[in-house]
């Protein structure tokens, strides 16, 4: 895994924050982020589908974004 919390910009790292914000301090999901998954690696670790559902439209927002900048050229 990743190192902790190396989301791949910001928004993407405050959209997870919050999502996980609606699990237990002790959940799975947050100890997996806390090691440094991804939001879709995060997707296996909660059993509520509204929340894999958001955790899926983060990394798809996030994707979203980078394809943008990288048409910019501003991705290296």
């Amino acid at each position: 895994m990743a190192r902790p919390h190396e989301a791949h910009d910001e928004e993407e790292r405050v959209a997870i924050q919050a999502i996980l914000g609606e699990l237990p301090e002790n959940h799975p999901a947050r100890e997996a982020y806390n090691a440094g998954a991804n939001p879709i690696q995060l997707v296996n670790f909660v059993d509520r589908e509204d929340l894999a559902e958001k955790l899926n439209h983060a990394w798809v927002d996030w994707y979203t974004r980078r394809l943008r900048r990288q048409r910019k050229g501003s991705v290296t």
